[in-house]
Formats: structure tokens, sequence, C-alpha cells
């Protein structure tokens, strides 16, 4: 009687660890744009996983790992084993393919940082001769406001950047950081002119 407690309590931790990984793991796949359904993974090993839809509407579970289908959504004459056999293999050339982009990503990012900083620190030193014209009084409003709104943009562009996973959106972002990093170069440009 004792073992079946035993066995009774360890099965009921399994499914506590199993429900809190579950838990985070739809979590961050939410964050990315997935969808959380009101269906269950029908996986014996998986105890009452939620399913979640993915961007392309493909039911996933993410303890197990499989993508799930309905008998209604299954068309057997559009799918066969070769089709899924080259779908596994567009699978795995398409995660090598985002493991490359990952890395290109980051060593942009890293050299974008790089540029934004040096242009964010210039933005600090600029000064332009006053003279006592309306004209140059206005011209120095501009500057500062631009260099003010385009040093807000990169600090806004910075948090969105760490909070962002999805490839294009990384891309997205960095070249608007270094389009607003151009602009600081470009308004600092003017100063000297």
């Amino acid at each position: 009687m004792k073992d079946d407690k035993n066995d009774e309590l360890q099965q009921l931790k399994i499914q506590r660890d199993q429900s809190q990984r579950a838990s985070h793991l739809i979590g961050q796949n939410l964050l990315q744009g997935w969808a959380l359904i009101d269906q269950i993974c029908p996986n014996e090993t998986c105890y009452g996983v939620p399913l979640i839809r993915s961007r392309d509407k493909r039911k996933y579970c993410v303890i197990c790992q499989n993508y799930y289908l309905n008998e209604s959504e299954f068309d057997s004459s559009r799918h066969s084993l070769t089709t899924l056999q080259s779908s596994a293999k567009n699978d795995t050339i398409n995660e090598k393919k985002h493991q490359i982009d990952v890395k290109e990503i980051e060593s942009t990012i890293q050299q974008l940082g790089k540029k934004v900083q040096l242009s964010y620190n210039n933005t600090n030193n600029i000064t332009l001769e006053q003279n006592d014209t309306d004209n140059n009084k206005h011209q120095h409003d501009v500057v500062r406001k631009c260099v003010s709104t385009l040093s807000t943009k990169l600090e806004e562009l910075s948090i969105l950047l760490k909070n962002t996973s999805d490839v294009s959106e990384i891309k997205n972002i960095c070249n608007t950081i270094e389009s607003c990093a151009q602009a600081l170069g470009a308004i600092k440009s003017l100063e000297h002119s």
C-alpha cells in the first residue's frame, strides 16, 4: 500500500513539473505570436497539456513537440509519406538557415550597437555657434529637437530589440536603428558645415 502511495505521489510530482514546464514554454510561444487553443494534447505522456497554434495555423504541443491535424484538416490526396519526409527535410533546412540568420543578426547588432553608441555620444557634444539672429536660434532649436527625438527613438528601439525574438522583426529593428544612427551623423555633419 505504501508503494502505491509513493507511486501516486511520484506521478503527481511528474505531472506538476510537466505542467510548470508547459506553462513556461507556452508563455514563450505566446510572446512570439502563437495562440493558445481549447484542445488538449492527445499524447498519453502529456498530462492535460493545452495545444497552441502557430502562425501558420498548425496545432503544436510544447511537451512532446508534435504537430497535430484534425481529420477534417487532413487532405490525404495532398499529403503522402514523401510529402511528410520532404516537409521534414525542409524543416531541417529552415532550422539551419534560421541558425545562420541568428548569427548574422547577432553580428549586425554588435556592429550597430557600436555605431549607435558612437553617434549617441557624439550628439551630446553638439554645439552651434550662437548668433543673435532669430534664424540661427531657430536652427539650433530644430537641431536640438531632432537630436532629442532621435535619441529617444534609439532608446525605444533598444528596448524593443531586447524584447523581440522574431528574426524578421529583429532585422527591421536593426535597420531602423541604423537609419537613426545615420540621421544623427547627418545632423552632426550639418553642425560643422
